[in-house]
């Protein structure tokens, strides 16, 4: 999935900052017991939001992996997510 207009530069101190400070990364490749759901809910949205899309906007702003993110959609604008 593709989005030209997005900058992946700030993510990279962020997931830097949290691996520095927690000791872990932001997404890893396999669900164990550290990992925790969270929820991501968006009010206006151009994109047509996909459990893909969602993932790519979350490694554009957090960082990690889109594909480690497991997006499952809850709603037509909420999403949850697994992070470590």
């Amino acid at each position: 999935m593709e989005f030209p207009e997005l900058s992946f530069s700030p993510r990279l101190k962020l997931q830097e900052e949290i691996r520095r400070k927690l000791g872990v990364p932001v997404t890893c490749p396999s669900v164990d017991r550290s990992s925790f759901s969270l929820i991501a809910a968006f009010g206006r949205c151009k994109l047509q939001l996909s459990p893909a899309s969602v993932g790519v906007l979350l490694q554009v702003a957090i960082g990690g992996s889109a594909a480690h993110f497991n997006v499952s959609q809850l709603g037509e604008r909420r999403s949850s997510f697994l992070s470590l």
